[in-house]
């Protein structure tokens, strides 16, 4: 079967714009998404997240006091629209790191012009000091006075906007009190220091990589579902299983470098919104390029329940809560599922690098995240002193456990000679690979923003997967009930397991139930 035709981004006329801005100033409690929806039922095409992101931003406030006249197609002198369309937005991430001068920004659109697929093969052009100023003007880009570097930030200025931080959180209940944060996840990685970096069975270890989100309360109530981003729309894993990778509690977004960009974050942040409706709550977020940008799109449509406060930059290492342990218990709990089923697979004659699979890591990673006790996530935002210290504060016992655990792992699989030099423990829980500012500052933002224009990477993953069938509801309930019974034949049998099972039981029998009813009545009208 020849590969789908990749999607090509389709410009909105400035009258529909106008138009998409209006629409959103009378409907303020629609979404993005219920936006574009309207937008497709009155113009016949849907647009991107990222457009109906940049098209309610300051960006465009000007049109706001123009009327909808004739049909007029995008602003006239914007000759390179995705060209234009990355390099507005590396202006937005990179201003508050580096001073930008008219040479910076010249040399950054010769790169994109190089990085973006659309325009290659093309003549490359000169970016004329008469094309600049346009451009500037069409976005607004004013000369703008920095006073002072992020490098310059001492410890003194850091401790200062620490406390007002702090009291700032003061204000909010420690269940209302929010942080979020992304890690990278190399879920193919082995504790061979050899093949840490090398080539795996055939596999890269850049491309079985991928990005995670994470956002939980300081009280540990309340951990919302993870995030995940990879290289492909649709992997392979995910048809080969005949799932809907919706149905595991999770959300998947893509782009050809597996981060998180601006889109991805606007998204997520008018989710997250929407999950703490009917309450006044507070987000802590570092100040990473994706997380500054996304927050500046939305000051046309503010979020309702939200208030977001940045930590101080350069210090997220030490105040950040997930950064204090959350997210290393994280790996530490997803390390030991990884090695406990390299064990398995060794034992069953199996190369576990050649049967794991993107799907695998992402069902690891949601058992992980569910596994991390409320005491743990409290210790840690404790230790980020951004909240009052717990009447019991514990120490971190389980982190200890699952490491000692994952320790055990490795050496059992050292032992069998399945790998060749072990690791330390820290260099497999936190390997280098997956830092999410790998990357020199400004190289990483324009390789963030080409990647949305990367078509290349709508296309699927290369793994070679067994093919799942899909699963009838008969077999799904025989299963269940060999599961049952095998758990109350236990001398230490659990209540609660064997409780849940016989309660999901209950749920397949009615859905089956309902199927046979439906197939009846539909064979009556035939």
């Amino acid at each position: 079967m020849a590969p789908p035709e990749p999607r090509r981004r389709r410009a909105i006329t400035t009258e529909q714009r106008i138009s998409l801005r209006r629409y959103a100033q009378q409907h303020r409690a629609l979404n993005q998404q219920q936006l574009a929806s309207w937008f497709e039922q009155q113009f016949g095409h849907r647009p991107s997240q990222g457009t109906i992101s940049e098209s309610l931003s300051e960006r465009f406030s000007e049109l706001d006091q123009r009327s909808e006249g004739p049909a007029q197609k995008r602003l006239r002198t914007q000759h390179w629209p995705e060209l234009e369309a990355c390099l507005y937005e590396w202006q937005l991430q990179i201003e508050s790191q580096v001073p930008i001068s008219n040479d910076l920004l010249k040399a950054a659109a010769l790169r994109f012009w190089h990085r973006l697929p659309c325009y290659q093969g093309m003549e490359v052009p000169q970016f004329s000091t008469g094309w600049l100023d346009k451009f500037k003007r069409r976005h607004g880009i004013s000369e703008r006075i920095r006073h002072g570097e992020a490098s310059s930030i001492d410890e003194a200025a850091i401790a200062e906007q620490l406390v007002a931080v702090q009291a700032i959180a003061s204000q909010f209940h420690p269940s209302n009190t929010y942080n979020c944060d992304e890690s990278g996840l190399c879920w193919k990685i082995t504790p061979d220091r050899g093949q840490a970096t090398q080539a795996i069975a055939g596999t890269k270890l850049e491309k079985a990589r991928i990005t995670v989100h994470f956002c939980c309360n300081a009280d540990g109530s309340h951990k919302l579902p993870l995030w995940f981003i990879g290289k492909h729309r649709k992997p392979r894993a995910f048809g080969a299983a005949n799932i809907n990778i919706n149905s595991l509690g999770c959300f998947w977004r893509w782009n050809g470098k597996a981060w998180m960009k601006t889109d991805i974050m606007v998204e997520w942040l008018y989710w997250f919104d929407q999950q703490v409706t009917g309450r006044k709550v507070l987000l802590l977020m570092d100040n990473f390029s994706a997380h500054t940008a996304a927050v500046e799109a939305l000051k046309l449509m503010p979020l309702k329940n939200t208030v977001i406060c940045w930590l101080p930059p350069n210090s997220t290492s030490k105040y950040q809560p997930l950064d204090q342990g959350i997210i290393r218990a994280w790996k530490a709990h997803y390390r030991k599922r990884w090695l406990t089923y390299m064990v398995d697979q060794f034992e069953a004659g199996k190369n576990p690098l050649r049967t794991t699979n993107v799907l695998k890591a992402i069902r690891w990673s949601i058992q992980a995240w569910q596994a991390i006790s409320e005491a743990t996530i409290a210790n840690c935002w404790h230790h980020s002193t951004l909240v009052p210290r717990p009447s019991e504060l514990q120490d971190n016992a389980e982190l200890r456990g699952v490491t000692t655990e994952v320790g055990a792992l490795i050496n059992q699989l050292e032992q069998q000679h399945r790998i060749q030099s072990a690791m330390s423990i820290e260099s497999f829980l936190n390997p280098a690979e997956e830092a999410i500012q790998g990357l020199e500052v400004t190289d990483r933002i324009e390789e963030e923003i080409a990647a949305q224009f990367d078509v290349q990477a709508d296309h699927e993953s290369e793994e070679e997967l067994e093919e799942l069938p899909p699963i009838s509801i008969r077999s799904a309930i025989e299963a269940l009930s060999i599961l049952r019974l095998y758990e109350e034949q236990q001398s230490e049998a659990s209540a609660p397991i064997i409780e849940q099972l016989s309660k999901h039981e209950v749920v397949l029998q009615d859905r089956r139930n309902r199927s046979l009813r439906q197939a009846q009545i539909t064979s009556y009208f035939v």
